[in-house]
């Protein structure tokens, strides 16, 4: 459940919303990508009405179709012209896929299928970038990879990403900005600017300080509540 939550993000702002299981971030991201109209508010995007036209989403599973090479799966949202085969084959060598394009999602492993969502969802470009725990259940060194490739993409074309993850570590890693959220019903209880050089990578000694002086001076802060409850 949410409510009476409101916050904005700049253009080209990389926000990760934070947040104990069952507060609504699944459901916020459904929200703002249009999948749930069952609510009452406003979401807007640039002054305009939500979704944005170019819009990505990357789920918690990669869900890509199984019936389909990996060349095709992107070329779903890209469309078959000769130039975007030449693109798509250019962006997997980017991402450390080349020469998988001819293989099926079940001959991947689950960061190659991973490699493939977040290519997937960066390719039109989108203006603005939904990640919903996109690197959950992943081994370390996968997950870590897999962020360095995230901010490369990222950093291509900046969209504005909201970025939902249950590791404050991760969370660190990554954003620009925290947005921490409430237990249900679900409100921003803080907001925290993130200035810290990258590349960042879990293990460093800054992310860690961070982390630690986060939850020193907010002892509740992962389970919804504020330092002033």
């Amino acid at each position: 459940m949410i409510k009476s939550l409101a916050f904005t993000a700049q253009p080209g702002e990389f926000v990760a919303i934070v947040g104990p299981s069952g507060a609504g971030k699944t459901s916020l991201l459904n929200m703002i990508a249009g999948l749930d109209l069952d609510f009452e508010g406003q979401i807007s995007f640039r002054g305009e009405r939500m979704p944005p036209h170019r819009l990505g989403f990357m789920f918690q599973e990669p869900r890509l179709m199984p019936w389909l090479t990996v060349t095709q799966n992107l070329q779903l949202v890209l469309g078959k012209l000769s130039q975007n085969v030449l693109r798509i084959e250019d962006l997997l060598t980017q991402v450390g896929l080349a020469d998988c394009g001819a293989m099926f999602p079940g001959q991947l492993s689950g960061g190659m299928q991973r490699r493939v969502a977040l290519l997937r969802a960066f390719i039109i470009e989108p203006d603005l970038l939904l990640m919903d725990e996109a690197f959950q259940s992943l081994d370390a060194p996968t997950a870590e990879q897999l962020r360095a490739v995230l901010y490369a993409l990222w950093q291509r074309t900046k969209p504005t990403v909201l970025f939902v993850t249950h590791s404050l570590r991760e969370a660190i890693c990554v954003a620009d900005r925290l947005l921490f959220l409430s237990s249900n019903p679900a409100k921003v209880i803080l907001d925290v600017r993130v200035d810290l050089p990258h590349p960042r990578h879990i293990e460093d000694a800054v992310v860690q300080h961070l982390h630690a002086q986060l939850l020193t001076q907010h002892p509740g802060l992962l389970e919804g509540r504020s330092s002033a409850d």
